[in-house]
């Protein structure tokens, strides 16, 4: 049974198999916890979901749950009738001002922290650990990577999944930002995941008041956004996702330039 032939497990997978050898002992529960946390501050990257999904997912369904605060908002404090203030429990999560389909990974770090810190804890609900359990439960690691990451944080290396050198395994950064990763496998980018991306691209050309990218100039800048978070597709796949009429109308008609709608402003 041992070690592990697979070169991929999940999380769940991972906690069970390394609390049986785990000293001090610690239960599956209590790892999967663990590892949980160390994918939301990035040092685990995984196959499957990733982090600006679910804080998008957060903000969307969990609004009681959280404090979403943006640099512009100022926290709100109840004011008791004794002089005190009443301080919110719920984790203050600093998130962008921008929409969060215009959300990108670097800027929500801090949200990441913030969520890292209190996974697990009193103060995110049950029904928020249970509503997002099968998407983080279904996340992907490698040999590699959870031995690389258990060589960085100095746990005394299991034996359940063998040597990171075991045929089969290949070279993943410990994190986004890993220093001379040589290697990164990039994961096949869903429908969802490539629409953000084409959204958040036309976002910042509003942003910056540049024109719109045609469609030859958008998918270079899609596949940008994608590999941020180690995620590709190809190019007809980005035109196809393009051409649906949400993006279509954020684009120049054909045949219309800066130039030609500037003659239209002034005659």
């Amino acid at each position: 049974m041992f070690p592990i032939p697979d070169n991929e497990l999940s999380i769940p997978q991972i906690a069970d198999y390394w609390a049986r050898e785990i000293r001090p002992p610690a239960s599956p529960a209590e790892l999967q916890i663990l590892l949980e946390k160390a994918w939301w501050r990035g040092e685990l990257v995984g196959a499957g979901v990733f982090r600006l999904t679910l804080l998008r997912g957060f903000h969307q369904i969990c609004r009681s749950e959280f404090v979403f605060l943006t640099d512009e908002e100022p926290m709100l404090l109840e004011e008791c009738s004794d002089g005190g203030r009443l301080v919110d429990p719920r984790p203050r999560v600093p998130i962008p001002p921008s929409p969060p389909e215009a959300w990108t990974d670097a800027e929500c770090a801090p949200a990441y922290k913030v969520i890292a810190e209190d996974w697990g804890g009193t103060n995110i609900s049950e029904e928020v650990m249970a509503t997002f359990a099968p998407m983080l439960g279904a996340q992907q690691l490698t040999r590699d990577e959870f031995l690389q990451w258990i060589a960085t944080r100095g746990y005394y290396r299991p034996t359940f999944w063998g040597n990171n050198g075991d045929a089969g395994s290949r070279v993943v950064p410990v994190s986004p930002n890993a220093a001379g990763a040589a290697q990164v496998t990039l994961r096949r980018a869903t429908t969802v995941e490539i629409d953000y991306a084409i959204t958040a691209v036309y976002h910042d050309a509003e942003a910056d008041r540049v024109k719109p990218p045609n469609l030859k100039e958008l998918v270079p800048l899609v596949k940008s956004k994608l590999r941020t978070d180690y995620r590709d597709a190809t190019y007809q796949r980005i035109q196809e996702c393009a051409g649906t009429d949400s993006h279509r109308r954020r684009r120049r008609p054909a045949g219309r330039t800066v130039a030609s709608d500037r003659r239209r402003r002034d005659e």
